[in-house]
């Protein structure tokens, strides 16, 4: 049987506390560098010594305090905190990990986290078209108020910028400007939606992202503004950084839909992005941003079937590519692009010999540096043999359908940053260029349950009416149909999962058109590979803290942990897929001992178990062959 599983990713912007003290502190006095120059001096409310605020015209101050009004709206329905507030500790933080522990212990009685949906049928539906409609309304009230700063921006740069300066004029009131934005909501805002954020996402929020562009568009053509979008202290990454990510992403998108480049030209310095070396026409920015609006107008809120939701991607995607090219020409013009950046990269694993490996350097670091760029990759999914995909015979070799492939070319462009990649569990995924709607999973199982170290290959179908159905999938290993590993896989291969609609779930627990093939991965890696599956079975949790309960799971987790080193570390090791060869003796090699002494743990704990034993045994054998790390 199987259980009921809320869905793992219901937004990528969670709330992060709404300011209640205005914006600046009083008499607040700081050093900011950015861009390759140094503003020293702070200010306060009333008064701007450094960039004689008091000496400027009265249009001056008038300007300012548009901006500042513009700034505390967008703080308050973006629920965001300004810099200046979140360079020291918020008193709120404390009260709001107190009640985030209330809340827990309202589920006090429960085993699994609330939210996880493991065999509960109690807790509320999450009714998800009251969440949309409120999200849109949500959406509006960011893009008011974004658009409301946009224009108070504008017209204060329109009226006081270098281009309209006078010598009546007793101060330059652009680093008065700068000084505002820093310590403002503007950067903080900027780093919550860019972070993270999928192109996919990007269209269910296609205005807000316009008007974020916009935004950084007019820092770009100013260069005493230029910093703002560089590294500021505080900072875990620059927005710079964000839209590097994004601009790669962008390109990825637009090569996998076949659309070629696009020429962008610009009263700003000219541009031109490239994919595949072909040109698709010339268009300015203005253009570009314009036609975001134009298109998104016509969108129906989260729907995902129409030629302009395609429409507004692609311009979403060319519009990311020009602006981050703007920003990237204004960066180099001002300053080193190393300031841009808040900390140096690792090298990139076929840069890094095993034998030039820092001796200090950590083994969680070692394994993410040699596996990041294998994580995600396009190769030949085979279609018979032993590893054949488990569709593949379901698979058209005609064209895929224009929206279905858009979708999928939006998810896939995203995963490469997305995936989980850790010592303890990662994801791997390999899709085939030619079959876009084939996909194969390695999921890691995690350390501390019965699967750890393990290996785990899922089929991925996505059919012709994907996302309004959830894709299909099957697990390969199984031992050859001999292994049933948890309550929710089974030995034929079925994934039971409420997302899948493979078993019944609660209002928001099943698939929707929201729903995002890294929302299914991460949720079979959380949810289902877990360290007490016996509970995973309907109607067990009521055995749960019990002794009886206790010995049940113990006995479920002594034969998942076999098979486990039988099928999913010994067999793999001896028959890899071919697409995750590479992956698997990596993963192998540096995890050895890990997994070694973990197992062996396992075997301290049951003793008289012969089959673990003669696993271990077997398990050292194998790793033995394995090269040795430096």
């Amino acid at each position: 049987m199987a259980y009921s599983q809320k869905s793992y990713v219901q937004s990528s912007h969670p709330p992060l506390g709404h300011h209640r003290g205005g914006y600046y502190r009083q008499g607040s006095c700081q050093s900011t560098h950015s861009a390759g120059y140094t503003i020293q001096g702070g200010y306060t409310r009333g008064s701007h010594p450094s960039t004689g605020f008091n000496s400027n015209p009265e249009s001056h101050r008038s300007a300012f305090a548009k901006i500042e009004e513009q700034l505390r709206k967008l703080a308050s329905v973006s629920e965001t905190q300004p810099r200046a507030d979140l360079k020291k500790p918020s008193p709120g933080v404390k009260q709001s990990l107190r009640t985030s522990q209330s809340s827990r212990n309202a589920y006090g009685n429960e085993y699994w986290s609330r939210g996880v949906g493991f065999g509960h049928s109690q807790r509320p539906d999450w009714n998800v078209p009251a969440h949309m409609r409120d999200q849109r309304e949500k959406d509006k009230q960011i893009e008011s108020a974004l658009n409301g700063t946009l224009s108070s921006i504008r017209e204060f740069l329109q009226s006081h910028g270098t281009t309209g300066g006078t010598r009546q004029q007793v101060a330059d009131p652009i680093p008065g400007l700068y000084r505002i934005l820093e310590d403002s909501v503007l950067v903080p805002f900027l780093e919550k939606y860019l972070k993270g954020v999928t192109f996919l996402e990007l269209n269910r929020h296609a205005m807000i992202y316009k008007y974020i562009l916009e935004v950084i568009k007019e820092i770009a053509v100013q260069p005493k503004l230029v910093g703002l979008l560089c590294a500021l202290p505080h900072q875990q990454q620059s927005v710079y950084e964000y839209l590097e990510v994004l601009e790669s992403e962008a390109k990825k998108l637009l090569e996998r839909t076949g659309k070629g480049t696009v020429a962008v030209t610009q009263s700003y310095p000219p541009v031109m992005t490239q994919s595949r070396g072909q040109t698709a026409g010339t268009i300015s920015v203005n253009d570009l941003l314009g036609a975001i609006e134009q298109v998104a107008g016509t969108m129906s809120p989260y729907m995902y079937q129409s030629s302009d939701e395609r429409t507004t991607g692609e311009v979403l995607a060319k519009a990311f590519l020009a602006v981050f090219d703007m920003v990237s020409r204004a960066v180099s013009a001002r300053c080193d692009k190393r300031v841009a950046k808040t900390k140096v990269k690792v090298g990139h694993t076929s840069e890094v010999a095993c034998g030039r490996t820092p001796r200090q350097e950590s083994l969680e670091a070692r394994y993410k540096r040699e596996l990041r760029d294998v994580q995600f990759k396009s190769c030949e999914i085979p279609m018979t043999g032993p590893h054949s995909h488990r569709f593949a015979t379901y698979n058209h070799h005609g064209r895929l359908d224009s929206r279905l492939m858009f979708r999928l070319a939006q998810e896939y462009a995203s995963l490469s940053s997305s995936l989980p990649l850790h010592l303890s569990s990662a994801i791997f995924v390999r899709t085939d260029d030619s079959k876009m709607n084939l996909m194969q999973a390695l999921i890691v199982g995690p350390e501390d349950t019965p699967y750890s170290g393990g290996c785990y290959l899922f089929d991925i179908f996505f059919p012709h009416n994907y996302p309004s159905v959830p894709p299909q999938v099957h697990l390969q290993t199984t031992g050859g149909g001999a292994v049933r590993f948890n309550p929710n896989l089974y030995n034929c291969g079925k994934v039971c999962l409420s997302l899948l609609g493979t078993w019944s779930g609660q209002g928001g627990e099943t698939w929707t058109e929201l729903s995002t093939v890294l929302q299914l991965l991460v949720s079979i890696q959380s949810l289902i590979l877990v360290s007490e599956p016996y509970f995973n079975e309907p109607g067990y949790e009521s055995q749960m803290r019990t002794d009886y309960g206790r010995r049940n799971s113990q006995t479920y987790n002594q034969g998942v942990r076999v098979n486990n080193i039988k099928y999913a570390i010994l067999a793999q090791l001896r028959n890899p897929s071919p697409a995750f060869e590479g992956v698997i003796k990596t993963h192998f090699r540096l995890k050895r001992d890990k997994i070694l002494q973990e197992a062996e743990a396992w075997l301290q704990s049951t003793p008289s178990d012969r089959q673990l034993r003669e696993q271990i045994d077997n398990l050292r054998v194998e790793f033995r062959k394995l090269p040795v790390c430096c």
